[in-house]
């Protein structure tokens, strides 16, 4: 179901399927909530999951200004309410994941859980050499011509974020984005160091981290892991900056591992399991 909510004026849009537990699929840069759709399939049966569009990108409203991390938090700390979905499990990747982060940290009561998905949790200090230099590049005028040229944006896709060809529909969607949008947004990347915020985590906390990942350092999934208490590590090895779309079902296996422990399904399972009976 695609549907949308306003908050604080801006029109955010999700896309929603399944019952049960909330989860809030937050997306990276120059992405959208297209990105979690086989997830949300996966999990739809024991789960309600959200997906949503975050300001700036998808079907949301692209406003000039309001693209810092702190503001996306807001944002989507107001979205949360307003569908009723707390205390709910958000699960954010790249960009999102920071969004995510800060949202844990300045609004426990609405997170249940936590999943950081390829998060440089350091902004700038936290991505790559040659993600960092490519995005200090002069940014309108490469910004313009992102949106122009499809081969550029394939180009930046295959070598920095998807080791394999990116859906079309899913490319065509970062290239409709406006320039202010894209060029704010990596600023609020880049700008944004999470590093006090990450004992200031109190939920469950999952870190994945992709070894062939060309855009976010290791080093973040090891410091979000060594300052969030109880927070644990999962690695995929030969697999680039989207593990949900590159190793979906690996990737499905861990998420469902995490979220069923901290929703309680695991255990609901198991005693079902045992009286013969199939939950979710």
């Amino acid at each position: 179901m695609k549907a949308h909510v306003t908050v604080d004026g801006i029109r955010l849009c999700y896309r929603e399927r399944g019952e049960g537990p909330g989860v809030l699929f937050l997306h990276g840069w120059g992405a959208s909530s297209k990105f979690w759709r086989g997830t949300q399939r996966t999990f739809r049966r024991a789960y309600r999951t959200v997906a949503l569009d975050l300001c700036g990108f998808g079907r949301s409203d692209k406003p000039e200004n309001g693209y810092s991390i702190c503001h996306q938090a807001a944002l989507v700390a107001r979205c949360i309410e307003s569908l009723g979905l707390a205390p709910v499990h958000v699960v954010g990747h790249s960009m999102g994941g920071m969004v995510a982060l800060k949202l844990a940290a300045i609004h426990p009561e609405l997170v249940r859980g936590l999943v950081l998905v390829g998060t440089p949790v350091q902004g700038e200090r936290g991505l790559t050499l040659r993600a960092s230099l490519a995005s200090a590049v002069p940014f309108k005028r490469f910004f313009f011509l992102f949106r122009k040229s499809p081969a550029l944006v394939q180009f930046i896709i295959n070598n920095f974020t998807y080791m394999g060809r990116l859906p079309r529909e899913l490319l065509l969607d970062a290239r409709h984005l406006p320039v202010h949008s894209l060029y704010r947004s990596v600023l609020a990347i880049r700008g944004a160091d999470l590093t006090e915020d990450l004992p200031r985590v109190r939920v469950p906390t999952l870190v994945v981290h992709a070894a062939r990942d060309a855009l976010v350092r290791p080093e973040a999934a090891d410091l979000a892991v060594s300052r969030v208490k109880g927070a644990r590590l999962v690695r995929f090895e030969g697999v680039g900056h989207c593990p949900m779309l590159e190793r979906p079902k690996e990737f499905n296996q861990v998420l469902r591992g995490f979220l069923d422990e901290t929703s309680g399904l695991a255990t609901a399972r198991r005693r079902d399991s045992a009286r013969g009976r199939k939950v979710g």
